[in-house]
This record gives C-alpha cells, sequence and structure tokens, in this order.
C-alpha cells in the first residue's frame, strides 16, 4: 500500500531510475587550463565539455542536463562576462540562478 502511495505523490519506486550525469563545461583559450580541468572534471565522474573559445560554446547543442561552466574571464573573440551575459539573455528558464567566480592571471 505504500508503494502505491509514493506513485500517487510523484515519486519514483525504481531506485535504479537513470539520471542525467552532470556536464562542466570548460570555456578556457588556454589548452593547458582546458586539459587540467578536464582530467578534474572526469576524476569526480562527471561529463566535462571543453571549448577554446566563448563563439564555440554558444554554438553547441543545447544541454539538458545538471551543469555549469568553468569560464575564463580572458577569452580573445567574446570575454567571459559578455558570454555569461548572453546566456542570461538566451535563458528560458529565468528562475535560475547564476554565480559568477572570477580568477585573474
Amino acid at each position: 500500500m505504500r508503494d502505491e502511495h509514493a506513485n500517487l505523490a510523484g515519486e519514483s519506486n525504481d531506485a535504479a531510475a537513470p539520471q542525467a550525469i552532470p556536464v562542466v563545461f570548460v570555456v578556457d583559450d588556454d589548452v593547458s587550463v582546458r586539459e587540467s580541468v578536464e582530467l578534474l572534471v572526469l576524476s569526480a565522474g562527471w561529463r566535462p565539455q571543453t571549448f577554446a573559445s566563448a563563439r564555440d560554446f554558444l554554438a553547441r547543442p543545447r544541454v539538458v542536463a545538471p551543469s555549469c561552466l568553468v569560464l575564463d574571464v580572458h577569452l580573445p573573440d567574446l570575454n567571459g562576462l559578455d558570454l555569461q551575459e548572453r546566456i542570461v539573455d538566451r535563458s528560458t528558464c529565468r528562475s535560475s540562478s547564476s554565480r559568477v567566480t572570477a580568477t585573474f592571471r
């Protein structure tokens, strides 16, 4: 009987239900930084996707999975802050939050 109530509440009884693997997008024009962060993300069990420029990142297909963005502020084509603004502008979900953490080299 408990299982029936769980289903009515929208909960899954299947503990092995597939969940999307989180994606970590890495945008940096420095190949050594991209490769280092990619290895770190893989070691955490997440799925990295790396991009050498902001334009390459914007051209990718949209991903429907939990995700975050590790972004270089100083990019050659479109700087990191401008990229973040474009992401917010094209977002269909205005209720999502974003946080900017910058490291300057």
